[in-house]
C-alpha cells in the first residue's frame, strides 16, 4: 500500500466573496485512488459560516478531481485534489459553492 495525500477544496459561506477553503489527510491505497473511492469527510461548518453553532457538522463529499494539467504541475504523484460539495444539517446542500 501506498500514501496519498488527500486535498479537499471548497467555498466557505462568507459574503459577499466566498473564500477557499482545504482540508488534507493522509490515506493508504494499492494504486492511485479514483475519485469515487475517497471517503467523505466531517467539519465544523460554523466556523466556515455554513452552518449554526447548534447543528454545525457537515461532511465534505468529493465532486470532480482537478485536471491532469494541476496535478502534473503540482509534480507529486502522491497527491490526489479534488473539488468537493459541502453537505450540512442531515445532508442538505449547502447553497453556496456546490456545482
Amino acid at each position: 500500500m501506498a500514501k496519498y495525500k488527500l486535498e479537499y477544496l471548497w467555498l466557505d459561506g462568507y459574503e459577499p466573496v466566498a473564500n477557499i477553503r482545504g482540508k488534507t489527510q493522509i490515506k493508504d491505497f494499492a494504486k492511485f485512488p479514483k475519485l469515487e473511492e475517497l471517503p467523505m469527510w466531517a467539519f465544523d461548518g460554523s466556523s466556515t459560516r455554513q452552518a449554526e453553532g447548534k447543528s454545525s457538522d457537515c461532511i465534505l463529499k468529493t465532486r470532480r478531481g482537478l485536471s491532469r494539467r494541476h496535478q502534473e504541475e503540482r509534480r507529486a504523484r502522491d497527491v490526489r485534489s479534488v473539488v468537493a460539495r459541502q453537505l450540512c444539517a442531515a445532508s442538505e446542500q449547502f447553497p453556496r459553492g456546490n456545482p
